[in-house]
């Protein structure tokens, strides 16, 4: 009896193994496909910003300095994980 139902989960293991096997053989996708979608690729010419964006993005109002200093009063607790 023991042995049985140790035959049986090996052999639904093998079976489940096998199908996330096939279904991930068959979801990869071949080099031919990899190789089409990298020839798709468009790039953005650089001279699309003109000089009205850049000039609107000039304007916009900075509201803080970068980068952001935290000071240690400020911080939380060192080991948040610790009791209190």
């Amino acid at each position: 009896m023991k042995n049985s139902k140790f035959l049986a989960i090996i052999i639904v293991l093998i079976i489940l193994i096998g199908c996330f096997g096939l279904f991930y053989g068959l979801t990869r996708p071949s080099k031919e496909e990899v190789d089409a979608a990298r020839s798709k690729v468009i790039v953005v010419p650089a001279d699309i910003l003109s000089d009205s964006i850049i000039n609107q993005l000039d304007n916009f109002k900075q509201n803080g300095t970068l980068p952001i200093n935290i000071g240690a009063q400020e911080k939380g607790r060192d080991n948040p994980f610790a009791s209190f």
